[in-house]
């Protein structure tokens, strides 16, 4: 009966919370695998039946669970993940551990009844056949490529998923635990395998390959049943409340595992997942709770030092984010330009289709934009404690950073200008962030012959200094300028001795800034100009600085302190007198004039 059945499922959530909470060491590890293995062959027994399909395993996935039975299958399906979880903890303090005694095993009926359940057959066999379909063939082939080319609002990507909506969850999370369980087995697997090599012994590696094949098809079943909650919409408003559960809240928590046994496209789908619910900050009023389980686990991962540390997701994280982020920005124009839509289709030169765009007059921010998303995700991507890998991938990411960068100062620009402008916080904090990543990228990008003149690199000196000339009242936005100017010419005096002309441009066009000084906005250029001079000092005291570099180095400085010497200390005076208004052009004149004389203070000799 229904009270029954309720009575049954409190009762089994009560042992969950009890196992979950049981810690594991060597006093108490053998008595707690006889606990599961009992647990396995009763209540397990009791709760599933043969509803599995009988004991070779077999799995009608075609047909939804509902009523008591479909309660209790997901109860049965949840606690016998839970008891996989208790079990592969014990067995860590076990003395020797047999791979298959203490790992599969456990998981398969010890009863010659062909009526009873073979639990790890029926979930190797639904996965099996849900990673076989066709439906998950073409989600894996098609899904990225739809997403990244449709809309930003993740409504407009469905997953058609297979698996019966009352199981997935249960089966899902009864991956999971699989997976964690595996992943324990290919430990010990190999340790024998090396061992039994050591010795001489002629044995392949076919059963940690098989475990390891395994591990990877559940991934997969996990990610897809995960993806079909991608949209909230995909559950029906005439299914029961409880079906309602998170499917991503498992596949976050058990991130460290499974990634292990993942491919990009997994890390890919989890990033795009991860950053959509960073964005969301009002609950679905359908289903509140499922928005606060899952931003809470967003919010924890974000705080854990050692989500960092998961390479094969983090290898992504920021190239997924920045996508992100441009693509929501994409969102938020309105525009007849016909370059428009290839955009999004682009990967490479972005830089130059970005700035086509942002030259286009009627281009501008839409009423419905999405600028609080762009800021959200830019400000977490400026702020994330990752250590970027130096390579030339990150090539890519700074031309879309770059293009980001351009076209939303440009757009931007306009906007404040607008009567109806009211984010205005939110547009400059869009155009400081985007600069801040800039800065962290440029020293973590590799060169290759090829790309030295890439637009990315080549318009940076300029469109930076027209940004500094735009928001030149926002004193975060000349900073964040100045030190994005400065990883700049870093990155030019690396690459000097490979191509001189980087730098041998980089200063004809900071020529151009100083008589911006001189005859438009002395503060604005004069931040620029003092950071790459600031930038000068720091690599001249390391010894950074070769011959060549040197002399062009000191050319700059020279023209500098010609050009500006008069006006800086024009400023200065003006100030000593109290001259209102005076104090940025001060503050601008007396640093810069520092960093002048200190680069000639370490050469007295070259000093005019």
């Amino acid at each position: 009966s229904s009270m029954a059945t309720t009575e049954i499922s409190f009762a089994v959530q009560m042992f969950i919370i009890f196992i979950k909470n049981i810690r594991t060491n060597k006093q108490n590890s053998s008595e707690l695998r006889s606990l599961c293995e009992k647990t396995m062959a009763t209540s397990i027994s009791k709760l599933l039946g043969n509803k599995t399909g009988g004991g070779n395993g077999s799995a009608n996935v075609s047909m939804d669970n509902a009523g008591d039975d479909g309660i209790l299958m997901r109860q049965g399906f949840d606690l016998c993940g839970w008891l996989v979880d208790l079990h592969t903890r014990s067995c860590f303090w076990m003395e020797s551990v047999d791979v298959d005694e203490h790992g599969s095993s456990f998981l398969l009926s010890r009863n010659t009844d062909a009526d009873n359940l073979n639990v790890l057959a029926y979930l190797r066999n639904v996965a099996e056949a849900t990673v076989s379909s066709h439906e998950f063939k073409t989600w894996k082939q098609t899904w990225l490529h739809s997403y990244w080319q449709s809309s930003m609002d993740s409504g407009s990507v469905e997953t058609f998923c297979n698996v019966p909506l009352s199981l997935r969850g249960s089966l899902q999370r009864l991956a999971l635990h699989r997976i964690h369980q595996l992943h324990s087995m290919i430990y010990y697997c190999n340790l024998q395998e090396n061992e039994q090599h050591a010795s001489d012994l002629m044995e392949d590696h076919s059963s940690s390959q098989a475990l390891t094949k395994e591990a990877r098809m559940l991934v997969d079943f996990s990610l897809y049943i995960a993806c079909s909650q991608m949209s909230r919409n995909t559950i029906a408003s005439d299914v029961a409340h409880e079906f309602s559960e998170s499917l991503w809240a498992p596949v976050a928590q058990s991130l460290g595992t499974w990634t292990y046994y993942s491919d990009p496209f997994h890390a890919e789908v989890f990033l795009i997942w991860f950053f959509s619910t960073l964005c969301q900050n009002v609950p679905d009023d359908r289903y509140p709770q499922l928005f606060q389980l899952e931003k809470g686990v967003i919010l924890t991962l974000s705080r854990d030092a050692s989500f960092y540390d998961v390479v094969g997701t983090m290898s992504l994280f920021m190239n997924v984010g920045i996508r992100f982020a441009f693509s929501h920005f994409i969102d938020s124009l309105e525009t007849t330009s016909t370059g428009f839509a290839e955009i999004r289709q682009k990967s490479s030169e972005l830089t130059v289709s970005c700035r086509q765009l942002a030259e286009t007059g009627d281009t501008r921010l839409s009423p419905d934009n999405k600028l609080d998303n762009v800021s959200t995700v830019l400000s977490f991507l400026a702020s994330v404690p990752l250590e970027l890998a130096l390579c030339n991938g990150n090539v890519k990411l700074l031309d879309r950073a770059v293009g980001l960068d351009i076209l939303s100062s440009r757009i931007i620009k306009r906007g404040l200008g607008s009567e109806d402008c009211s984010d205005s916080e939110i547009m400059l904090n869009i155009v400081r962030l985007t600069k801040t990543i800039i800065s962290n990228l440029l020293p973590k990008t590799l060169l290759l012959s090829s790309d030295f003149g890439v637009p990315c690199l080549a318009n940076m000196t300029g469109h930076l200094s027209m940004t500094c000339s735009d928001f030149g009242l926002d004193d975060c936005v000349l900073s964040a300028s100045g030190e994005a100017i400065s990883e700049y010419f870093s990155l030019c005096i690396n690459y000097h001795e490979k191509n001189a002309n980087m730098l041998t441009d980089f200063f004809l066009q900071m020529s151009g800034v100083i008589h911006g000084a001189v005859n438009a906005d002395f503060v604005s250029s004069g931040v620029l100009i003092r950071a790459v001079i600031r930038k000068m000092n720091i690599l001249d005291r390391h010894h950074f600085l070769q011959k060549k570099a040197y002399e062009s180095c000191m050319n700059f400085v020279q023209e500098t302190q010609k050009q500006l010497w008069r006006i800086s200390i024009n400023h200065i005076i003006a100030r000593a007198g109290n001259i209102p208004d005076n104090d940025k052009l001060a503050s601008t004149a007396l640093l810069l004039t520092s960093e002048i004389y200190s680069f000639f203070g370490s050469h007295l000799v070259t000093a005019p």
